[in-house]
């Protein structure tokens, strides 16, 4: 499966950008306003959303397809500027299912940065908490009918991280599926992470599991070895393959370490090793090339095509730009749409978080439009 988009540029730019679209909602993304309420005006459809530090997020739904919008954007008497923005396609066919994922969650954690200096100072509610409750209200609210975290739910298998996590279980109301990532398995845990999911009522899980929904078969992979932050997924590839084989529908490959595009990538965190990763994708294609895939680990927003395969990595709640990644399956295909946590109190932390890398994080994790919403189209095998 091979994905379509219209390429825009990395980063965000100050003042108001599209951040995300589909066929019937433009999000906006703004940094460097003046302190305030922002009304965003498109057609008939009227946002008005706080924006106390100047930086925001808003989304106008209820749109048409494949449509050219303009946008106004006031703030009390002044207005602030126009921009044109386009809705996508609707792909063709019924629209048959709708889920959402989450990845890097990483509750329990108190900083961000590698030199852990970020940090709030005594926060009502933490900052991975507080983002990732905002994000699953968020996506609860799009429609998403399942969620799937693909790994790294708490920082690291401890006590503190697993009452963050029993609140925010408390928050998802669909039902819930999760692997895990480098940081359940590694980082210091105390306790067992399996047994911690049982007692909130999911599970994580090992080795390859297959969810068959409307239009789409989900192989979620547990790509994690214990005890240290490098993934695998050489076990896996007989059972990936297995899955790939038996299914007509569109396939969907979910799992948390993303794939190296070089020997020797110039950036981390490290995913599956370049060689063991093609030779993986090489032998799951020539199964079956109606599939796609995802990952996390990254925090970061990229879309590209290896062996043949469309793969997207998708960006963590928590940090800069603060994101979940929504799914529609329709007869034709499947579309990816990214959106970043709107609530105003979680607002001022991301923005905050852009600064990580000394700035450099601010262009490197956004990605462009087309990395983070893009369609996927179902082939014939």
């Amino acid at each position: 499966m091979t994905a379509t988009a219209a390429p825009l540029r990395r980063g965000l730019p100050h003042g108001i950008a599209v951040f995300s679209h589909c066929y019937e909602s433009i999000q906006l993304s703004w940094r460097g306003l003046p302190p305030g309420d922002i009304t965003l005006t498109c057609a008939e459809q009227v946002v008005v959303q706080q924006s106390p530090s100047g930086a925001g997020s808003a989304t106008i739904a209820g749109l048409e397809p494949n449509t050219q919008y303009e946008i106004t954007a006031t703030q009390g008497a002044v207005t602030l500027g126009h921009l044109h923005a386009h809705t996508a396609p609707r792909p063709p066919g019924e629209l048959l299912h709708k889920f959402a994922t989450l990845s890097d969650l990483h509750l329990g954690r108190g900083h961000f940065g590698l030199t852990r200096r970020m940090r709030e100072s005594d926060p009502d509610t933490p900052h991975t908490l507080r983002c990732s409750l905002a994000a699953t209200r968020e996506l609860l609210d799009w429609g998403a009918a399942q969620l799937i975290v693909k790994g790294d739910l708490v920082d690291s298998s401890r006590e503190h991280a697993w009452a963050e996590a029993a609140v925010w279980r408390t928050a998802v109301t669909v039902p819930l599926t999760a692997i895990c990532g480098n940081h359940e398995m590694a980082h210091w845990s105390t306790v067992d992470p399996f047994e911690e999911a049982q007692k909130l009522g999911f599970a994580f899980q090992c080795g390859v599991t297959t969810i068959d929904t409307d239009g789409l078969r989900l192989i979620l992979m547990d790509s994690s070895v214990p005890n240290i932050d490098k993934g695998t997924w050489k076990p896996h590839l007989h059972e990936v393959v297995a899955a790939l084989e038996s299914t007509e529908q569109p396939a969907m490959l979910i799992t948390h370490h993303q794939p190296n595009l070089v020997r020797r990538p110039r950036y981390l965190p490290l995913g599956i090793p370049e060689a063991e990763a093609r030779e993986f994708l090489r032998t799951a294609a020539r199964a079956n090339r109606n599939w796609f895939g995802t990952s996390g680990h990254t925090h970061r927003h990229r879309r590209y095509l290896i062996e043949g395969v469309t793969w997207s990595e998708v960006g963590s709640p928590k940090d800069f730009p603060g994101t979940w990644a929504g799914y529609s399956v329709f007869e034709s295909g499947v579309t990816q749409m990214v959106r970043r946590v709107e609530d105003p109190a979680c607002i001022d932390w991301l923005d905050y978080t852009r600064r990580a890398a000394l700035g450099a994080w601010a262009l490197w994790s956004p990605g462009k439009l087309s990395d983070r919403c893009f369609f996927v189209p179902s082939t014939r095998r």
